[in-house]
């Protein structure tokens, strides 16, 4: 191996390791670090929510992702909400369809013109970039993912690989719907007097 071709090998290693990203669930709006497994009760509804983080001096201009899940007779996504704080981080934005979960969620910035992207300083820093809202189908637990959307991950100059962005993984385990313990009380009190009710009946019958 030549010094040029050394030289080439160096050069691509750090092309591929400039421009990265993290992007997470977390079951709370305002806590990216809350978790991202999720317990519910079948035909209830509920969110997770999607949370970014850069690189120091990284900004996401354009942000497409699809929102799966492992298994689509367990949880059907009912929207999809893109946030633009006060109407400056965007120039568009896009909730997806809802197919499996979302397909081609998208917030979209021009840089220097309108919007401001998502660049938040360190990989440890997050902020938030969308809410989907859910309903559970089905008794059971489904994997949650993401992947690039059609118009993928950029900083406006680059579009990101597989290798650019660490997306995290979730979970939603839906439930048969149990009494509370208080309940289990009321009903035990009900058998009993239902017993003690049966026991007058049958010593009135038995003196007649």
């Amino acid at each position: 191996m030549n010094l040029r071709t050394v030289f080439a090998v160096v050069t691509l290693c750090l092309v591929a390791t400039s421009a990265r990203a993290d992007i997470v669930f977390s079951t709370s709006a305002t806590d990216a670090f809350a978790g991202s497994d999720l317990v519910m009760n079948n035909g209830t509804s509920s969110s997770m929510f999607v949370w970014v983080s850069t690189e120091p001096g990284q900004t996401l201009a354009g942000i497409s992702i699809d929102i799966l899940s492992s298994d689509a007779a367990i949880l059907q996504a009912t929207s999809h909400e893109v946030f633009d704080p006060e109407g400056d981080r965007w120039f568009t934005t896009d909730s997806g369809d809802l197919g499996d979960l979302v397909d081609d969620g998208l917030g979209l910035a021009l840089i220097g013109l309108n919007g401001e992207g998502i660049s938040t300083g360190d990989l440890g820093t997050f902020t938030l970039f969308s809410e989907v809202q859910f309903q559970a189908t089905g008794v059971g637990t489904t994997g949650l993912s993401f992947d690039f959307g059609s118009q993928g991950i950029s900083d406006g100059d680059t579009s990101f690989g597989p290798g650019d962005i660490t997306f995290g993984t979730g979970s939603v385990s839906s439930l048969t719907a149990v009494p509370e313990p208080g309940s289990f009380a009321v009903l035990g009190l009900a058998g009993l007097g239902m017993g003690i009710y049966r026991r007058r009946r049958s010593s009135t019958a038995k003196e007649c």
